[in-house]
């Protein structure tokens, strides 16, 4: 995890290796095909997303270092970024082209900074050391501005969903515990119930018996009085 607190060791090890720092994250000198040629460049092998590489570096550049990178911004996002004819000082007191260009690819993006003070006439590292480790420079105080930011916001989003996820297990764990005991007193109360069935099916067995037997005493009486109205009229 980057922390402001290991910002000095973060700048060492961008000093002492140019090239692969992690899986995330890798700095080298490269080519870039620009104006028909290719050209010297820093390029950045980084984890974030373009969008949010394009609107932190122009913020940055145009922040410290008072230079507006146009292709971004209002109705505009384009792979490269320019600013020219214009005086960056801490690179040159002469007037120059600054540009940048941020893709994705390969499922990472892919930032290059290269810039020139007139036709053919790009900075290198060969030609322009100074200005070269200065743009070196500029960028790795880029990325440690940028970058722990960026891992400190997403870590701050997974932990929070690491919360949600937990208080959303401990209410189904309540649900869950006020369902069972809900169960219990269902399955208490549907014993009771079997039971009662039961012996209301045994009552109903035996009114049942006793209205058979009724109904034939009943009959019996019935005919038995039948009789004796018959026996009066013939009498």
């Amino acid at each position: 995890m980057l922390k402001k607190s290991i910002l000095p060791t973060l700048w060492a090890l961008f000093l002492l290796f140019p090239f692969m720092l992690t899986a995330q994250l890798s700095i080298q000198m490269n080519q870039i095909d620009h104006e028909d040629a290719m050209r010297p460049s820093l390029e950045i092998r980084l984890e974030p997303g373009t969008d949010k590489v394009k609107n932190a570096w122009h913020d940055f550049i145009k922040d410290r270092y008072d230079v507006k990178l146009k292709g971004i911004g209002f109705l505009a996002n384009k792979d490269l970024m320019t600013a020219e004819e214009v005086t960056f000082e801490a690179l040159s007191d002469k007037k120059m082209n600054f540009y940048t260009r941020v893709v994705e690819k390969d499922g990472a993006t892919r930032m290059n900074v290269f810039a020139s003070f007139g036709y053919d006439i790009y900075l290198n590292p060969s030609q322009y050391p100074e200005a070269w480790n200065t743009l070196k420079m500029i960028t790795h105080e880029f990325l440690g501005s940028f970058l722990p930011d960026y891992y400190n916001e997403g870590i701050s989003e997974v932990k929070s969903s690491i919360d949600n996820l937990k208080d959303n297990k401990k209410d189904m764990q309540d649900e869950m515990e006020k369902n069972r005991s809900e169960i219990e007193k269902l399955t208490k109360r549907n014993e009771e119930l079997s039971k009662k069935i039961a012996e209301n099916e045994a009552a109903t067995k035996a009114a049942n018996s006793d209205l058979t037997q009724k109904q034939d005493n009943y009959s019996k009486v019935k005919e038995q009085l039948e009789q004796l109205d018959a026996s009066r009229e013939n009498g």
